[in-house]
């Protein structure tokens, strides 16, 4: 009975994911490419660090957030730039300060034991460092664009996978190098 129940649950989870992917297709049909992206900062009017999708069309680039659609023409884009520069998202962490151990004479750690204790930190720093190259990057892309005479800019935060599929495209539609 488990096996029959975990294996119903697995197939109304892939009957969702694929009803949900069908629906994302038949919503943005007649675009290029959509991605999902979150606004991270910018000058028009939508809240902040909210996830939507940035679809690309033949003569626009739009981010839909819930029920705001934002477009971007092409012929209006005056800059596109990107960056995904990990130092300044991260904070910065002090140094590891070992004492003197030889004026040391409160009865703390020996020297071998703050040894230990010293490496298993600089271990684990390595394999956080690690597990941080190795995990999903992001780049974050501004696009400010040119509406009704005012400069607007948009900020937003994209996989770089995604990224690298949608640069070139974006280079040719707007003609900025």
């Amino acid at each position: 009975m488990r096996k029959f129940i975990a294996f119903f649950l697995i197939i109304v989870f892939l009957a969702h994911l694929n009803c949900a992917q069908a629906v994302l297709k038949s919503r943005y049909k007649g675009s290029l490419f959509f991605f999902a992206a979150k606004y991270i900062q910018g000058s028009v009017n939508i809240p902040l660090k909210k996830n939507g999708y940035l679809v690309i069309y033949d003569e626009s680039l739009q981010f839909n957030y819930k029920d705001i659609t934002l477009d971007m023409p092409y012929r209006k884009i005056i800059d596109i730039r990107h960056d995904k520069d990990l130092a300044k998202v991260l904070p910065k962490i002090p140094s590891i300060n070992p004492g003197h151990y030889e004026e040391q004479d409160w009865g703390g750690p020996g020297f071998l034991e703050s040894l230990l204790y010293y490496g298993i930190a600089i271990l684990v720093a390595i394999l956080v460092i690690l597990l941080l190259k190795w995990s999903e990057s992001y780049t974050y892309l501004t696009i400010a664009y040119d509406i009704d005479g005012e400069s607007e800019w948009c900020t937003f935060k994209i996989k770089t996978d995604d990224f690298n599929k949608i640069y070139p495209i974006l280079n040719k539609k707007t003609d900025l190098e």
